[in-house]
């Protein structure tokens, strides 16, 4: 697995604030409260594994595919990491097509599964080291980016909440 990983880029969605309002940081390892942006169902986390070359536009990708299954259009924040860091952590991947309008994005993610406390804590300690490269998109750039994968055929519009097609609507014309 670790030949692979070091081709990939894993993509994880977080929330600026959880990871930077704890700065200066006094304890070992990540605070308790960021965790709230790794919670798990049936001991699973989502991830999505880009692959290295054009990891910035791939990336984006991503986050306008999970923006466009939201139900209101704001901000978008992500953080990326070298994937070979899921070795330390020893958790099981299990390939799972993604929900979001975007059937290539799809194809990227994974779960992490059968994930105990510790490597829990082992994921957000690998998220605290490059909290300050945490990616913020606003509100425009996400739409842009939605109406643009619409308009390239990437973001299936059928699939696309009502909502937030309402407001990219005009934009597609």
């Amino acid at each position: 697995m670790s030949a692979e990983l070091r081709e990939l880029v894993c993509w994880r969605g977080v929330k600026r604030t959880r990871w930077l309002d704890h700065e200066p940081w006094p304890g070992q390892g990540s605070p308790a409260d960021p965790l709230d942006d790794l919670r798990t169902k049936a001991n699973a986390i989502s991830v999505f594994l880009i692959p290295k070359p054009d990891v910035g536009v791939s990336a984006h990708r991503v986050a306008a595919a999970s923006a466009a299954k939201r139900e209101t259009l704001d901000h978008f924040e992500y953080v990326l990491f070298d994937a070979s860091a899921l070795d330390t952590i020893a958790a099981t991947l299990s390939k799972v097509s993604g929900e979001t309008p975007d059937a290539g994005v799809n194809e990227w993610h994974q779960n992490l599964t059968d994930m105990s406390a510790q490597q829990l804590a082992d994921v957000a300690d690998v998220i605290w080291a490059v909290r300050t490269e945490i990616v913020r998109l606003y509100k425009p750039d996400v739409a842009d980016l939605i109406v643009e994968g619409i308009r390239v055929g990437q973001i299936d519009r059928t699939k696309v909440t009502p909502r937030i097609l309402d407001l990219v609507e005009g934009d597609l014309k």
